[in-house]
Order: structure tokens, then C-alpha cells, then sequence
């Protein structure tokens, strides 16, 4: 372990890989749907659907009991994306979503 630690410390060159992003912007998740899918077109034609997804995780407390803790996400999936047959998703589907996150321009 020491001379592992060394190496990470080293201030020898470090070989980057061929390919490095140099940022990334994505998300996936795996969760239930809190209620149906909710499609709409907007003013100028594009199509919006909204998602409401829970996400869950157990924690260990201190006192060495389980704690469920439930995330909950508003997502939204924008153009012909959006067309996508979501209607056959229900309340309580579970349901893998992957996309990026963005700053809300509808609220």
C-alpha cells in the first residue's frame, strides 16, 4: 500500500487516455413513475412530456436500522422525443430515463 500511495503522489508525468471529455453533463435514472405521463404541444409545435420520477435508496443509521429515502424528479423530455408512446406507462411503471440536465425554462 505505501508504494501505491507513493505512485498516486509522484510527481512524475502522468499518460492521459486517447480519448478524455473534458466535461459531461448526463443523468440516469431507474425509478418508479409517481403518476402518469403527462404529453403536451406547445404554442409553436413542440411537444413537452413530463415525468414524475421517484428514485429510492436505503441508508444505514447510526443506530444500525434502515432508512428508505425517496428522491423525487420533475423530468421533462422535449421534441420528437417527447411523441414517444409515454401513454403506455402508468403510475407505479418502473421506468430508465438518461438525458442531461438543464435549467428550467417552464417551471
Amino acid at each position: 500500500a505505501t508504494v501505491a500511495t507513493r505512485a498516486l503522489c509522484s510527481d512524475a508525468p502522468r499518460q492521459r487516455p486517447s480519448f478524455q471529455p473534458r466535461y459531461l453533463n448526463k443523468v440516469e435514472l431507474i425509478g418508479n413513475l409517481g403518476s402518469d405521463a403527462v404529453t403536451k404541444e406547445l404554442n409553436n409545435g413542440v411537444f413537452i412530456t413530463e415525468l414524475k420520477v421517484a428514485t429510492s435508496e436505503n441508508i444505514k443509521k447510526k443506530d444500525d436500522t434502515w432508512e428508505q429515502r425517496t428522491e423525487w424528479h420533475n423530468v421533462k423530455v422535449f421534441g420528437k422525443n417527447a411523441k414517444a408512446p409515454y401513454t403506455m406507462f402508468q403510475k407505479g411503471d418502473k421506468i430508465f430515463v438518461t438525458g442531461s440536465i438543464r435549467k428550467s425554462l417552464f417551471g
